[in-house]
Order: C-alpha cells, then structure tokens, then sequence
C-alpha cells in the first residue's frame, strides 16, 4: 500500500507546477476517512482501485479528480462506469 505522504510527494514530483495545497489536504482527508482506495500504476498510467464504490463515486464528485477520469470501453463495466475484475496483484 502507498502511505498518504507518499502519494502527495509522487504527485509533488511529477506535477509541472506547484501542487496546490488544496490538493494536498484533499487527498490526506480522504486517505485519513477512508483508506478503502488505493493508487496502481498500470501500464504507465495511474488508476485509483477500490473494492468500494460509494468511496469511488465520493472521489468522482471532486471536479479535479472527475476531469482527470479515464472511461475505458470495457464489457466489464458496472452501472457507474466503473470497471469490475481482479485488483491489482501487489
């Protein structure tokens, strides 16, 4: 599992500017709630996986995060959009 200050550094790091402290303090409130999603790296792409869907549709309602959505064309999509299989093998 990555840790909270983890994920801030990664993005701290790969963004072109300044992560804005409102980012910050979004992603370490909803890494201290809930702790029930997790970011995977997949073919040099970053995916969040959660077993739980409200804490996904949570994320979605963020206008910051619901831009950065990536909607794959997939037969194993639910209602949400979301994609359903096997987690990410760690």
């Amino acid at each position: 599992n990555i840790d909270t200050e983890s994920i801030v550094r990664v993005l701290s790091s790969l963004s072109k500017n300044e992560l804005p402290q409102s980012v910050s303090t979004f992603i370490r409130d909803c890494t201290k709630r809930y702790g029930k999603a997790k970011l995977v790296l997949k073919d040099n792409k970053f995916y969040v996986e959660s077993s739980y869907p409200e804490v996904l549709r949570d994320l979605l309602r963020d206008p910051l995060i619901s831009q950065t959505r990536i909607k794959e064309n997939s037969n194993s999509s639910d209602g949400d959009g979301f994609v359903v299989g096997d987690a990410a093998v760690e």
